[in-house]
C-alpha cells in the first residue's frame, strides 16, 4: 500500500484532524492512483501549509522529498 508523509516548511507534520480531513489518511494500491491524487489536491495541500511531499509503499520511501512550490 502506498501514502504520502507532508511535512510544512519547517519539517512538521500537520495536525491529524487536517491530514484526516484531506485525506492523507488515505491508502492507494498502486503509485499511479496515488500521484493522480496528488495532482488533483496539491493546491488544497498548499492551503494547509503543506511544503513537501514523499511517497512510501509500506515503509520504504519510493518517490521524493518533493516541494510542492519552488
Amino acid at each position: 500500500m502506498f501514502y504520502w508523509h507532508c511535512v510544512d516548511d519547517s519539517g512538521n507534520r500537520i495536525a491529524k484532524d487536517d491530514e484526516a480531513e484531506i485525506g492523507l489518511d488515505e491508502l492507494w494500491d498502486s503509485r499511479e492512483a496515488a500521484v493522480t491524487w496528488l495532482g488533483q489536491i496539491w493546491e488544497e495541500l498548499l492551503f494547509y501549509g503543506i511544503d513537501e511531499v514523499s511517497l512510501y509503499e509500506n515503509d520504504e520511501l519510493v518517490l521524493g522529498p518533493m516541494k510542492l512550490i519552488e
